[in-house]
């Protein structure tokens, strides 16, 4: 009896070459190699790129020798490739709304192993193509195309798409009673952690130094916001209590971002105010606030520096009047003397 077994191989795309071929065994001594043929097509199978490479033995050996009675146990043999995975994830970005177009290049290739990743010499060239403008979120995506050494069937390829995140940005514009825009004022901006204000970071005072009021200088992530007026614009008075506003983060199915801005109480809940506008966006920020401030000059608080001030004064023209008092009286005590 005569064994044929044809080589069975697996791997992954390495970029080499890779072969199978067949071993014989022979039972009987006096029956040699020289005594049968192979009259297929191929002995041997040769290989590069990924697939399933059958070697068909089968049936394709055939006896010349008449003194032997042959029977053939044989095997086909195979070479397996396999493709090599590739993870291709491009880069996140985020800003606060401005009306441009935020982009972000880079496509990070995954680290090669020794089944993983390109081969050495070959990979993609990337070309960027996601944008985001408008508030929200969207993929950044990319195309690609392979370079000049590079067979995209020898790989799978997963593509991860990072994220272009557009934040609100708010300005906030400062308004007599009637709502006719003012320059001048001052505030501060803080936001709830959970436990306590905090201040934002990136935001210092926000000073307005004309009618076209302040942009926060930063995008605003979700969560509750305070402003309190610190100074107000000359002739008017200064905001008692603070305002809040609130920023609401929407997640789709896709899982893309949507932001929306809304006037609240420092819980959180929506509300109105009389003195406080929420509109819409403008060329270089996606909302604004109107905070609407009344004339005249503000009386002391109790117990702050006014109040000592003024009880200095009292006390200096009462001091002032007894010393007036006193000397009249002296001066009347003279004259009656003399």
């Amino acid at each position: 009896m005569v064994s044929i077994t044809g080589d069975k191989v697996e791997k992954v795309y390495d970029g080499q070459l890779s072969s199978v071929t067949y071993e014989t065994k022979i039972s009987d001594s006096d029956y040699k190699e020289s005594d049968f043929k192979f009259i297929g097509a191929a002995k041997t199978i040769t290989k590069t790129d990924a697939g399933i490479y059958d070697l068909i033995l089968e049936n394709q050996f055939i006896n010349q020798n008449d003194n032997f009675d042959v029977t053939f146990n044989i095997s086909n043999g195979q070479l397996v490739i396999k493709k090599r995975s590739v993870t291709l994830t491009s880069a996140s970005a985020e800003k606060a709304y401005d009306g441009t177009a935020l982009t972000k290049d880079g496509v990070n290739i995954s680290v090669p192993t020794a089944t993983t990743g390109f081969v050495l010499g070959e990979g993609i060239a990337p070309k960027m193509t996601g944008t985001q403008t408008e508030v929200g979120s969207s993929d950044n995506t990319f195309t690609f195309e392979p370079t000049l050494a590079t067979k995209l069937d020898n790989y799978d390829l997963t593509t991860e798409y990072g994220t272009l995140t557009v934040l609100p940005s708010v300005n906030v514009q400062k308004t007599d009673s009637d709502w006719t825009p003012l320059s001048g004022g001052k505030f501060k901006l803080s936001k709830w952690d959970g436990s306590n204000w905090v201040a934002v970071e990136g935001v210092s005072e926000l000073a307005i130094t004309d009618v076209s009021g302040v942009n926060i200088p930063v995008g605003l992530k979700a969560g509750i916001y305070r402003l309190e007026e610190t100074a107000a614009p000359n002739g008017y008075i200064v905001l008692d209590k603070a305002l809040h506003f609130t920023v609401t983060e929407t997640k789709s199915d896709s899982g893309q971002s949507s932001f929306a801005v809304a006037l609240s109480d420092e819980t959180g809940t929506p509300a109105t105010f009389d003195r406080a506008k929420l509109l819409g966006g403008g060329s270089n920020y996606s909302n604004r606030i109107q905070i609407a401030n009344q004339s005249g000059k503000a009386l002391p608080h109790t117990g702050g520096q006014g109040t000592m001030v003024y009880i200095l004064s009292g006390l200096a023209m009462m001091g002032l009047a007894i010393l007036v008092t006193y000397v009249q009286k002296h001066n009347r005590e003279r004259s009656d003397f003399s």
